[in-house]
This record gives structure tokens, C-alpha cells and sequence, in this order.
């Protein structure tokens, strides 16, 4: 990212101060049409909208998203707060040559949804803005945005260095991810802790996330090497919990999407086969030594049905103290006993039953 990034950043301040006059948007958009499906677009953009910066940021243009299609119908969203950045292909018909432009996100989200089921079409305007409409704007509306120079919109990642290549199912991997990410610290003052830890070797994938007083380990053991990759067969880095987030948002419904990724020293990249891309910058950090916390000897093993336990644990943890959040385990034989105390809330206790067959 470094100096590449930091130039990007200083163009956009730069612009930002500059009024949106026609003349500096007129010449930012390609002169084509896009027509696109109300459903597809709202999932789309509902999609991209975390990922993006909020309304009123120092860069203003990481609020947009950035539409780009061409004359083979390839129409591909964008979003990006240059931590995390987030591509998704949406279907439609490009006429009158390609179409690039940066809309304001939350506001062309807002407008879409608004238009009921439909086609939608999305063209530039003499004035120099862009119209999104509904029948040409007939009896379903349209709303014209103002717009920011396309070609500053912030490409942060390059796609050099050696790196470690993976393949996976979409939904195995956001499963591992959801598994660990409750555990991140939600504190922006730990700023390593409020991330989740990837690492590769060989066929075994593994996710760690902790907040120092929790630790959350998840693994996939059939990750396959990708085809096209290249570089070193085991890698380890830390990915923002804001990336985690978005990759479970991406691929958490893709059972049958496989993802081709790479992940270096400062970045990871991941593309579904569904044409959804995600690309992370990665913190640069030391993660806390998590495997000196893992019992080695594993003690006593017990498995429950996971309603009752959670029942029973919901009611006991209400009087647990806030600070520690500590629930105890009292285990025999056929049961164990779930307690809390503390000075604010009292006391609670309650009781999930196991057999003897599920102890070892």
C-alpha cells in the first residue's frame, strides 16, 4: 500500500475540495447505458454497504460505489474503506458502449429499494450526474446522483511477492470464520486482538480469534492448493475483524462456491467462482502465542445437546459479573452444574444432564 496509497489519498483530498462542477464529473463518465434487475441490485449494493466508509469522511469518495461495466454485458460493483474491498458481478444489458461511474452508495441503496421489482436503468445525463430510473421513468421514478472522478477511486493492493495459494468451499470457509469471530475483542484499543488469525500448512486451514479472556479455534482439513498459485505452502496473518466479517456476508450461503485465494505478508485475496472478490490488507502485528493456551491434555471431554446447554447457560449467565463474564462447571457423572455470582446480580445455578457414555 504505502507510498502508492498515500498518493491515491492525497489526489482524492485534493478533489474532494474542489466543487462538483459539471465540467470535472463530464468527462469522469463513460457515455454507455446499463440496465439491471431492482432484486439483484438491492442484494448487491445491501452487500457492499458495510464495506464502504461512512457518509461525511475525510475521503469522500470511499461513500461511492464504483460501477463499471462493459460491452459484454460484464457489470461488476465495487466498495472499498482501504482496509477491506469487495467486488461483486451483477447481470444486466450494457448498450451504447461501457459505462464507468462512482454513485453515492447509502443514497442509490436508499432510491433502489424504493422502485419496487423491475428493471432498472442506470445512464449518464447531459448535465453531467447520473440517472437511475424505473420504465424509462415513467410511472416508476428516477432520481438523478452527482458523482466523483472514477479514475481516483482507490485501488490499494498490488500482487507482487511470493505468496501461499488455497482452494475451498465458499460456506466450509465461513463457517471456520463465524466459529472464531465472537471471540474477537470488540475494543479499538486492542487493535490486535479485534482481528482473527489465519494460518495455512499444507491441506489444514486454522482460525483464531481471542479477547484475552476468551480464545475460539476453528479448522478446515481438506483446503487444497490452488491450481494457479505458486509460492511458499504454509503462511499466517492477521485479518481485520471487519474483513471476517465481510467474507461471512459473502460466502456463508455459497455451498456450492468454490474460492481460489492467496495470502502474503500484507494481504488476503479471495474470488469465488460465483464472481464474488474480496481482498484484505492484513494487520501488521504479532498475534499473542494462542497454542501455549490450549490444554495439551485434554482432561476430561464432555459433549450435550447444545439447546438445553445454551438454555441453562443464558439463564446462569445473567448473574455472572460483568467484568469477567465467568460461568462455572461443576461436571459428574450424568450432569453438570452451571453457577454464577456476583455483587450486582446475585446468584444463579442450573443443571444439564448428560449420559455416562457422552464423559470420557
Amino acid at each position: 500500500m504505502g507510498i502508492a496509497l498515500l498518493d491515491t489519498c492525497r489526489t482524492v483530498q485534493q478533489s474532494s475540495r474542489v466543487p462538483l462542477g459539471v465540467q470535472l464529473r463530464r468527462r469522469d463518465i463513460a457515455m454507455g447505458t446499463v440496465t439491471l434487475e431492482q432484486r439483484e441490485l438491492v442484494s448487491a449494493l445491501s452487500l457492499l454497504k458495510p464495506v464502504s466508509s461512512a457518509v461525511g469522511s475525510s475521503l469522500p469518495i470511499l461513500s461511492h460505489v464504483h460501477i463499471a461495466a462493459d460491452e459484454a454485458d460484464s457489470i461488476r460493483l465495487s466498495a472499498t474503506d482501504l482496509e477491506t474491498a469487495l467486488s461483486v458481478p451483477v447481470s444486466g444489458v450494457v448498450s451504447e458502449g461501457s459505462f464507468a461511474a462512482t454513485l453515492p452508495l447509502s443514497e442509490l441503496l436508499a432510491f433502489v429499494k424504493t422502485c419496487g421489482k423491475g428493471s432498472l436503468k442506470v445512464e449518464p445525463t447531459e448535465s453531467g450526474m447520473v440517472t437511475v430510473s424505473r420504465n424509462g421513468g415513467r410511472n416508476g421514478g428516477s432520481k438523478s446522483f452527482y458523482t466523483l472522478p472514477v479514475e481516483e477511486y482507490p485501488i490499494c493492493w498490488s500482487t507482487k511477492g511470493e505468496r501461499t495459494t488455497f482452494s475451498v468451499f465458499g460456506a466450509d470457509f465461513a463457517k471456520m470464520l463465524e466459529s472464531v469471530a465472537f471471540a474477537a475483542s470488540a475494543e479499538t484499543t486492542n487493535y490486535f486482538l479485534n482481528v482473527a488469525h489465519l494460518s495455512i500448512s499444507g491441506n489444514r486451514m486454522e482460525a483464531v480469534a481471542t479477547d484475552s479472556r476468551r480464545l475460539a479455534y476453528a479448522a478446515i482439513t481438506d483446503v487444497s492448493p490452488s491450481m494457479t498459485g505458486y509460492g511458499e505452502t504454509s503462511r499466517a496473518g492477521i485479518v481485520p475483524t471487519a474483513s471476517v466479517s465481510a467474507l461471512i456476508r459473502a460466502f456463508s450461503k455459497g455451498n456450492a462456491v468454490l474460492l481460489d485465494g492467496w495470502l502474503d505478508d500484507r494481504q488476503l485475496r479471495v474470488a469465488g467462482d460465483n464472481g464474488i472478490r474480496l481482498e484484505s490488507r492484513l494487520v501488521d502485528a504479532k498475534y499473542p502465542e494462542w497454542e501455549r493456551y490450549i490444554n495439551k491434555d485434554r482432561g476430561i471431554v464432555m459433549r450435550v445437546a447444545v439447546k438445553p446447554f445454551l438454555d441453562a447457560l443464558r439463564r446462569v449467565a445473567q448473574a455472572a459479573n460483568p467484568k469477567t463474564r465467568s460461568v462455572m462447571l461443576d461436571i459428574s457423572s450424568d450432569s453438570v452444574m452451571l453457577s454464577a455470582s456476583s455483587s450486582e446480580f446475585g446468584s444463579a445455578a442450573a443443571i444439564a444432564r448428560i449420559s455416562p457414555a457422552e464423559l470420557s
